[in-house]
């Protein structure tokens, strides 16, 4: 069924983020987040001390087990250095480091049960399997011990609303860090700071909320300043699934 489009001016956006402030909401930034440089930009002081649930920043390689990426790989921040700088300047910012996010997997074994769930869900389910034949994400599961053989996606932006959510696997910490602009990407070094200790569930488990028993300290930011970020998690495999080691 065509969906018809609905235009709208840029200044749209700044409205709309405006009004949730307002509101008292909490902002997930799961994409570049140029709309909150512009609105910090057009009304100066809007975003002071606003909650913002951030998916991105990079702190340190995912670890073994996992592809040797690195901060080139934070599309959300790389894609606007200048708007992240911004938010992390003003905002009273949550990252959810890609590091921590890279463990928490869509695969092939969940996909039954979504297309069981809807249409929606049916059509759900037949992209993600699309989208994993393009991405070569098989090929990479099996290429890395520390990923999933039947991997279809990362679950990037569903972690990271789920923390903006309030979900109790995330348990929030602080860290220090500065920006460290580096081969053209914008990458962090770590100092003293307030960061969020995970738990972080298995993706296809019964409950989002489980909590898992051992954690250990990651963050990342891109200012000289306080953020708090969601920390990674180690779990104990009691199926198929690799355990990554931490």
């Amino acid at each position: 069924m065509p969906v018809d489009p609905r235009p709208a001016p840029p200044e749209a956006a700044i409205d709309l983020l405006e009004r949730s402030i307002d509101q008292g909401a909490t902002i997930a930034a799961i994409g570049p987040f140029t709309n909150l440089a512009r609105l910090h930009q057009a009304r100066p002081g809007r975003l002071d001390g606003v909650p913002v649930v951030a998916m991105g920043g990079w702190l340190r390689p995912l670890g073994p087990g996992l592809p040797a990426w690195g901060p080139d790989m934070d599309w959300n921040t790389q894609c606007d250095p200048r708007a992240a700088e911004l938010m992390a300047g003003h905002a009273r910012l949550t990252l959810v480091p890609l590091p921590v996010a890279a463990r928490s997997h869509l695969r092939a074994a969940h996909l039954p049960r979504l297309a069981a769930s809807g249409p929606l869900g049916e059509l759900l389910a037949r992209q993600c399997e699309a989208y994993a034949v393009d991405a070569g994400m098989t090929e990479l599961g099996r290429a890395h011990a520390g990923l999933p053989d039947d991997l279809v996606n990362f679950h990037w932006d569903p972690v990271a609303c789920a923390v903006a959510l309030g979900w109790s696997g995330a348990v929030v910490q602080e860290q220090r860090v500065r920006d460290r602009p580096r081969s053209g990407a914008t990458a962090v070094r770590g100092r003293r700071r307030r960061t969020p200790d995970a738990r972080a569930h298995r993706p296809g488990r019964a409950s989002l909320r489980r909590h898992l028993d051992r954690g250990r300290r990651a963050g990342s930011a891109v200012a000289d300043q306080r953020c708090s970020c969601w920390v990674p998690v180690e779990w104990d495999s009691t199926d198929e699934e690799k355990t990554p080691t931490l």
